[in-house]
C-alpha cells in the first residue's frame, strides 16, 4: 500500500511539473514532469533491462576471472614440465634409456642410487 501511494505522488508531481509552464514559464520543470511521465509509463522495461545488463555483467566478469584462473594453473602445469625435463635423470629414466642397472662405478654418477 505504501508503494502504491508512492507512484501516486510521482504521477501528480510529474502533472504539476508539466502544468507549471503556465504559471512559472520555465521549461526545464516540464522537460522534468514529462521524463518523469515516460519513466513511470516504462517502468518495467526499464528495470527488466536493468536486471539483464545486471546479469551479462556479472556473467562476463565471472568469464574472465575463470580465464585468468585456467591461465595461472595452465602455467604452473608448463613449469612442472619444464622442471622435469631440466631435472637430472632418475634411476628409472636411466633404466629405460640404458635397458640395464648401471653400477655407480662405472658411470660414476652419484644421484643414481
Amino acid at each position: 500500500m505504501k508503494n502504491y501511494s508512492k507512484i501516486n505522488v510521482i504521477e501528480a508531481l510529474s502533472l504539476c511539473l508539466v502544468l507549471s509552464y503556465l504559471f512559472i514559464h520555465n521549461i526545464y520543470l516540464v522537460l522534468l514532469g514529462i521524463s518523469l511521465s515516460l519513466y513511470l509509463i516504462n517502468s518495467d522495461l526499464i528495470n527488466k533491462s536493468l536486471r539483464s545488463i545486471n546479469q551479462t555483467l556479472i556473467n562476463i566478469i565471472a568469464q574472465i576471472d575463470l580465464s585468468k584462473f585456467y591461465k595461472a594453473k595452465e602455467s604452473t602445469s608448463k613449469q612442472i614440465d619444464l622442471n622435469k625435463n631440466n631435472s637430472e635423470l632418475t634411476l628409472v629414466e636411466i633404466i629405460e634409456e640404458l635397458g640395464f642397472i648401471p653400477s655407480p662405478n662405472e658411470h660414476d654418477d652419484t644421484n643414481v642410487v
